[in-house]
């Protein structure tokens, strides 16, 4: 779905008027709808953290502090040590 929103908002970036933006934005949708489908497919794919379009984080906070090696050990996406 990131993906199909950067493209809209790609192609919307070109005008200021509201009649193109208009037409611009329908082509859009008219022209990536089948993106939203591959979430389906990437939902339990650690790379796909990477192009996310929003994350959230539920937690605590804790007495002690992680160094930064210590906390990249914790990150999921494509990169890994």
């Amino acid at each position: 779905m990131a993906l199909a929103w950067s493209y809209q908002y790609f192609l919307l970036s070109f005008t200021a008027s509201r009649t193109l933006r208009g037409l611009l934005r329908a082509f859009a949708q008219m022209t990536a709808f089948y993106l939203k489908y591959f979430d389906y497919y990437l939902i339990d794919k650690s790379p796909a953290l990477d192009s996310a379009s929003g994350f959230f984080f539920i937690g605590r906070k804790e007495g002690t502090v992680l160094s930064d090696r210590e906390l990249i050990k914790y990150y999921k996406g494509a990169v890994s040590d």
